[in-house]
């Protein structure tokens, strides 16, 4: 129900509200905790986006709920949406719990093909949950990270 009530003031209100709520109102990091608190509560387990399931991460404050709320960059999803055609080959990297993978994969189709990179495990379980309840045959996921030699960092 609090989800349902957050997402419909959100619609009603302009676009940039919530960015703005979240780097100016809540950029005390007390406010910003209590905040992530609260929308963690809200996130449910997954989404439908584009007619497939994207599992969201409930440690996640700032993601998760932006995704279950409708306000995590649409026009970036938009202008994917317009550049995937079916039978394209897409690459996704840094895919996160695979947002953009989902938007691909839905306009590719089942004779295009999706690589998802995603190098932190936590975020790559999800991505791989993602793919699996979808049944998303030409997507391959990879849990590395990429760059121009071969290394090992850290990753937080």
């Amino acid at each position: 129900m609090l989800l349902k009530t957050i997402r419909f003031l959100v619609k009603i209100l302009s676009s940039r509200v919530p960015e703005i709520t979240y780097t100016v109102l809540l950029r005390p990091r007390l406010l910003r905790r209590l905040a992530h608190r609260v929308l963690l509560r809200c996130v449910p387990s997954y989404v439908t986006l584009d007619g497939l399931k994207l599992y969201l991460n409930p440690s996640d404050p700032v993601l998760s709920p932006s995704i279950a709320l409708g306000i995590y960059e649409n026009y970036e999803g938009e202008i994917s949406r317009q550049f995937c055609k079916p039978g394209s080959i897409v690459v996704d990297v840094g895919a996160n719990i695979g947002l953009y993978t989902v938007i691909a994969a839905s306009c590719v189709g089942k004779n295009g093909k999706v690589i998802a990179i995603e190098p932190h495990p936590e975020s790559y379980r999800y991505l791989q949950k993602t793919i699996e309840a979808n049944g998303l045959s030409g997507v391959k996921s990879f849990n590395v990270a990429l760059g121009d030699r071969q290394k090992t960092i850290s990753l937080s």
